[in-house]
């Protein structure tokens, strides 16, 4: 026998929804770090819908010359490039954004990391038109996520994620001008190009954060 449902716990239930709280504008219970898992479904589609088909790959921007005007940012849903196979380039930018995007997103609110994340990948297509260096994948606006965390640290809410700094900040970038250095390209301007990404999107975290106040927080 099913109970009767009492009228006084469903307005409760939705009063609380409607309260405004520090993590999401709406209720966290039913979607919980909404746009970080969303993003995590567009790259996992992408990516792999490109690596099944790799005509995919040039159609979105991630390899090739641009010939159509939504290339520069849908880029950095496209992963992997000569040197750098796809499923690595994948596999770590998603363990990154599954390690620090519901943090970030649960304390800034989805709408504000919404807006961090649209800048970051604006910033990052202006970034490819400008400089004309060939380069895609997700750490464009990841990379935007890293200021945000560091403030987090730094305030003892997320002392257990140092690490992760350390890798996003020193032991990747190292790694991709490495990379480059090996295909002939002197060892400075292997570091800029292969971390114009990681550089674009730092740049645009820390200054959303100042616009935001959270750095004077």
């Amino acid at each position: 026998m099913i109970s009767p449902v009492n009228n006084h716990t469903i307005r409760g239930v939705f009063s609380k929804c409607k309260q405004p709280v520090r993590v999401h504008r709406v209720c966290d219970i039913v979607i919980p770090s909404m746009v970080t898992y969303t993003l995590i479904a567009i790259m996992l589609i992408v990516s792999l819908s490109a690596f099944i088909w790799p005509s995919l790959t040039d159609a979105l921007g991630g390899a090739g010359d641009l010939n159509y005007p939504w290339q520069p940012w849908t880029a950095v849903f496209v992963h992997g490039w000569p040197g750098m196979p796809i499923l690595l380039h994948l596999a770590g930018n998603l363990v990154l954004l599954a390690l620090i995007g519901p943090s970030v997103e649960r304390r800034l609110g989805s709408l504000r990391f919404l807006t961090v994340t649209v800048l970051a990948i604006f910033a990052a297509g202006a970034l490819r038109l400008l400089s004309g260096v060939e380069f895609n994948g997700a750490s464009a606006f990841i990379w935007a996520y890293a200021p945000f965390l560091w403030l987090l640290v730094r305030n003892g809410e997320q002392t257990g994620k140092t690490g992760i700094l350390y890798v996003m900040w020193l032991v990747i970038p190292v790694v991709m001008g490495f990379i480059l250095t090996l295909s002939g390209a002197r060892p400075i301007m292997a570091f800029l190009l292969g971390n114009l990404y990681h550089l674009s999107g730092t740049v645009v975290g820390f200054v959303t954060a100042w616009f935001m106040n959270f750095i004077r927080a």
